[in-house]
């Protein structure tokens, strides 16, 4: 594999696979700009926003509200304001 020779990041192997794949890949990733370089590339809008929202949850406790609204913009109204309340519920902590 190219990437195994040349030090890919995880975002550059995945790019160009399937949505399931960044999908599954997506919670992988720790950081705010590898998680939002990786939403762009999921054409499929049910899979980005089961991506970003896990993303999201997974992450919530250790990114700043500006990422989190950036990675939740990505998405269909409707999975963004359910993207922002997964980041910014009290109860969900």
């Amino acid at each position: 594999m190219f990437c195994a020779t040349t030090g890919c990041s995880l975002v550059q192997t995945v790019a160009g696979t399937s949505d399931e794949q960044a999908v599954a890949a997506m919670v992988t990733l720790k950081t705010p700009e590898e998680a939002l370089t990786l939403a762009k590339t999921i054409t499929d809008p049910i899979f980005r926003a089961s991506a970003v929202q896990k993303w999201v949850e997974v992450h919530r406790a250790v990114i700043a509200p500006n990422d989190a609204r950036k990675l939740c913009d990505t998405l269909r109204t409707e999975s963004a304001d359910h993207c922002w309340h997964i980041y910014s519920a009290a109860h969900l902590r």
